[in-house]
């Protein structure tokens, strides 16, 4: 901000000096032209970031509604990529249900910024604890765990993504009604459904 103010000042003193003391134009009408020529060149330098598809000032961009906005399309990505590959057709089509979701209020947040701030828990708690629940459960199919423990971690996990694709549907329906979700709910399941599965996963690495 401090680059961008001492550039204008200086475009616009330059301004001044020549068409008051060179050309003589009227102090009045210099001096208007003058404070316009200093916001022009303010607004033309001062660097400009996207979230989303908006486009923001530099300093008027909030980092928190970036970070958010971040977290919640690296947890997303992060699901798609590991639903893809889960072997098992009951998790998987859970999972890409849910992924597919995810990928929808990803899109709608594109150009509402209004409402990430709102989404805050939600994006937070709970697109992480779904992107550790299909990994989780992907990593364990994928090193070939013993089919006991293979079927504990589905059915805790197959109930878990089933409440997190009525949490998820209700989130991208409470956008299109124009009101937000009070998500401080009970998370017993998906606390021990991730907790299951990084149990597991040591165990296998030990």
């Amino acid at each position: 901000m401090v680059k961008q103010n001492l550039l204008s000042f200086l475009g616009s003193l330059i301004f001044f000096l020549i068409f008051w003391y060179l050309l003589d134009w009227p102090l009045y009408l210099v001096l208007v032209l003058t404070l316009i020529l200093f916001f022009a060149i303010y607004f033309m330098i001062t660097p400009k970031i996207k979230i989303g598809n908006v486009e923001v000032l530099d300093d008027q961009l909030n980092k928190e509604l970036a970070d958010l906005y971040q977290v919640l399309g690296k947890n997303v990505k992060r699901m798609d990529q590991n639903a893809k590959q889960i072997k098992d057709q009951e998790v998987a089509e859970l999972a890409e249900s849910l992924t597919a979701i995810g990928f929808s209020i990803y899109e709608y947040l594109d150009d509402h910024l209004q409402a990430l701030s709102a989404s805050r828990h939600f994006i937070e708690y709970f697109t992480t604890k779904s992107e550790e629940i299909i990994e989780n459960y992907y990593e364990l199919e994928r090193v070939g765990v013993s089919a006991n423990k293979l079927q504990q971690v589905k059915a805790q996990t197959t109930e878990a993504l089933g409440y997190l694709n009525q949490i998820f549907n209700q989130q991208r329906d409470s956008y299109h009604q124009q009101k937000y979700l009070n998500l401080e709910l009970q998370t017993d399941l998906l606390e021990k459904t991730a907790q299951m599965g990084e149990d597991f996963k040591q165990e296998e690495q030990s």
